[in-house]
């Protein structure tokens, strides 16, 4: 097993960790493209008719994609990145946890500007957004995560996520 997660709210960098990671010679797993689909998190049942409000609350991973993916054997590091609703199906495959981390304005002004998705630009969307990014110290510390500092270049927050797995390795 040599999985690492990368998580954090919508807008911390997810999509543009996992691409400079790719860049570099990575294994990724880009989740939110991958593996993820509006469901429901204890069922695993889809459900398209999910309100706007709750997209956030229902965004889980293919438990069964997501398990062979998670099983592939590898001695090289292979990086997951996105959120689920359902992680504690999947949360014992993962070496370490990087949660990706902003102040508020950063949250705000990427959310507001984003252009791969809408998710944060309604009111009700950006407001969740907020009061998870506020927990996010304590939801790290519950699932002994490591916070990265991503308001920093791209290449420092990649670089800083590899010296962590290097530890191991």
């Amino acid at each position: 097993m040599n999985n690492y997660h990368i998580d954090g709210v919508s807008g911390s960098g997810k999509t543009t960790i996992c691409k400079e990671l790719k860049r570099r010679g990575y294994q990724t797993i880009d989740a939110d493209e991958e593996l993820a689909y509006f469901g429901n998190p204890k069922t695993g049942e889809p459900d398209e008719k999910t309100e706007r409000k709750d997209f956030a609350k229902n965004w889980i991973w293919d438990k069964e994609k997501t398990l062979l993916e998670l099983n592939k054997k590898s001695d090289n590091p292979t990086f997951f990145c996105g959120g689920t609703m359902n992680l504690e199906h999947f949360a014992e495959y993962f070496k370490k946890t990087f949660i990706l981390h902003i102040d508020d304005e950063t949250l705000k002004h990427r959310l507001a500007n984003r252009t791969n998705n809408d998710f944060g630009k309604h009111p009700d969307e950006l407001a969740m957004q907020l009061e998870w990014n506020a927990k996010a110290y304590k939801n790290a510390e519950e699932k002994g995560a490591i916070i990265i500092n991503a308001t920093r270049p791209v290449n420092e927050v990649v670089d800083e996520i590899l010296h962590n797995t290097n530890d191991e390795q």
